[in-house]
């Protein structure tokens, strides 16, 4: 599942998009496992709630 979602994140940062915004309730679990991916494929414009 992974790499699938690091696949989803490089496209998302080559076709530049200007603000990524993942809803992840209050999983604290999930947060961290998307901060980690995104920013191991270098996609700094996101945030999560």
């Amino acid at each position: 599942m992974v790499p699938m979602l690091s696949a989803c994140f490089e496209m998302y940062q080559k076709d530049q998009f200007k603000n990524l915004i993942f809803d992840c309730g209050t999983n604290a679990g999930l947060k961290l496992q998307i901060r980690r991916v995104a920013t191991s494929v270098g996609l700094n414009n996101f945030e999560i709630l």
